[in-house]
C-alpha cells in the first residue's frame, strides 16, 4: 500500500544486565540479597525513567560459557520487586523467554509472570510463541491458557514467532 511497512520497537532492559550491574559475576550463583534487590529496583527505575519501555527476563536462557543468564537465579521477592518498580514508573512492560520447549514448563513460566506482574498492574508479554507443524499441540495449549488467563483479567500477550528453524531444516 502506500504507506509502507512499519516496525514497532522498544528498548527494553535486560533483567541479567541489571542483575550484573549490582552483583557482577556472582549474578551468575545465587539470589540477590535484600540491599542487592534495593539497588536493582533503583537501577530499573532509572532505566524506566530514561526511556525503556520495560523489563526483559528469560527463563531458559544460557550465556556462552554454558551458565545460567543471572536473570535465571532471582527469587520471587526480586520480581516482585521489578514489578513494584514498574508499577511506580507508571509504565512499562514485562517481556520473557518462558521455558519453550516442553508445555508444562512454558505455561508454568507464563503463569509464574502473572503471579508478580498481575497484582502491580503490569502488562506481560511472552516470545516467542512457536507455532509450526511439530509445535501445534504445543501451541494450542499454550494459547488456551493464555486465553484462559486474559479471561480472568490477566494482562498477557503472547508474540508468535513462525520460525522455521524449530520446524524444517535451515538452507
Amino acid at each position: 500500500n502506500a504507506t509502507g511497512a512499519s516496525c514497532n520497537v522498544a528498548g527494553l532492559v535486560g533483567h541479567s544486565n541489571l542483575r550484573m550491574a549490582v552483583l557482577g559475576e556472582e549474578s551468575f550463583e545465587r539470589p540477590a540479597t535484600d540491599a542487592e534487590r534495593a539497588q536493582i529496583s533503583e537501577l530499573t527505575a532509572q532505566c524506566l525513567a530514561e526511556g525503556a519501555f520495560g523489563v526483559s527476563l528469560s527463563f531458559v536462557d544460557s550465556d556462552s560459557r554454558g551458565r545460567r543468564v543471572p536473570g535465571r537465579q532471582a527469587s520471587p521477592e526480586e520480581m516482585d520487586d521489578l514489578a513494584a518498580a514498574l508499577a511506580d514508573a507508571g509504565h512499562g512492560i514485562v517481556q520473557y523467554v518462558p521455558r519453550f520447549m516442553r508445555t508444562e514448563g512454558y505455561i508454568r513460566d507464563i503463569e509464574r509472570v502473572t503471579g508478580f506482574a498481575t497484582p502491580a498492574g503490569v502488562t506481560q508479554t511472552y516470545a516467542p510463541l512457536v507455532v509450526g507443524r511439530r509445535d501445534r499441540e504445543k501451541a494450542d495449549a499454550v494459547l488456551a491458557r493464555t486465553r484462559e488467563l486474559r479471561a480472568a483479567g490477566h494482562p498477557v500477550w503472547p508474540q508468535i514467532s513462525p520460525r522455521s528453524g524449530f520446524d524444517a531444516p535451515v538452507v
